[in-house]
């Protein structure tokens, strides 16, 4: 039921990406989307701030497979995901600025990490990451619950 619901709402994200402009993608990018205010960076950009946290990202067993990484720097949090699977095999980062808000998400084709994003200044920001690992007989996901992180006032 839950492989059921995430393939709904993946397909859902599809459509939704056909119908926004998207900036340039990148080799591994599938779909990429930013809500206002957002910026896209670079990891390396990201470790230039001071790291003020990080979140596990966890199987369906309870498994570590990655983490979320929080930096911030003039003001801004900027946020990627990084796991510990071999090859290419697909990783989705969601990000948004509210509990309400519009999504922004880099689904794509990756050995490592998700692309980066920065998030507006002094805002708090929610992050879910998903990893999706394509075997020849079925499809299986990573995934964590959104996890909020602020600076500012």
């Amino acid at each position: 039921m839950k492989k059921a619901v995430i393939g709904i709402a993946m397909s859902i994200l599809a459509l939704v990406g056909v119908a926004v402009d998207a900036p340039a993608a990148s080799a591994g990018t599938i779909q990429k989307h930013l809500p206002p205010g957002w910026q896209w960076t670079t990891r390396a950009d990201c470790e230039r701030g001071r790291l003020v946290g990080w979140h596990r990202l966890a199987g369906p067993y309870g498994t570590y497979q990655g983490r979320d990484y929080f930096y911030v720097r003039n003001n801004r949090l900027c946020v990627f995901t990084v796991d510990h699977l071999a090859g290419a095999h697909v990783i989705d980062l969601s990000f948004r600025t509210s509990h309400t808000g519009p999504y922004g998400w880099d689904l794509g084709n990756y050995n490592e990490y998700a692309g980066a994003a920065r998030a507006p200044k002094n805002r708090c920001i929610t992050v879910q990451g998903e990893v999706q690992v394509k075997h020849p007989r079925s499809t299986w996901d990573y995934s964590e619950k959104p996890f909020t992180r602020c600076i500012g006032s």
